[in-house]
């Protein structure tokens, strides 16, 4: 998502970090004027639960609900 030239947000799966259950933990990385950090949102998701168009979870995820309301209050508070 990027909110102006000096602004960006994405959220990522760090495909690395994947537990034995499939379980992968969401990253957010945010670029700010070309600096960039990036963090673990604390939030893991099946990676078949995770809709690639949108930076959100499927209805086939037990907590998508938790999660996509994570997603839009992180963006809302950055």
């Amino acid at each position: 998502m990027k909110v102006n030239e000096d602004l960006s947000i994405l959220f990522w799966l760090k495909r690395q970090k994947a537990i034995k259950e499939g379980l992968v933990p969401i990253y957010i990385c945010i670029t700010v004027k070309g600096g960039r950090t990036e963090f673990s949102s604390g939030k893991k998701i099946h990676t078949d639960h995770r809709d690639e168009k949108y930076p959100t979870a499927t209805s086939g995820c037990t907590d998508y609900k938790l999660i996509n309301s994570y997603i839009i209050k992180t963006k809302a508070e950055l």
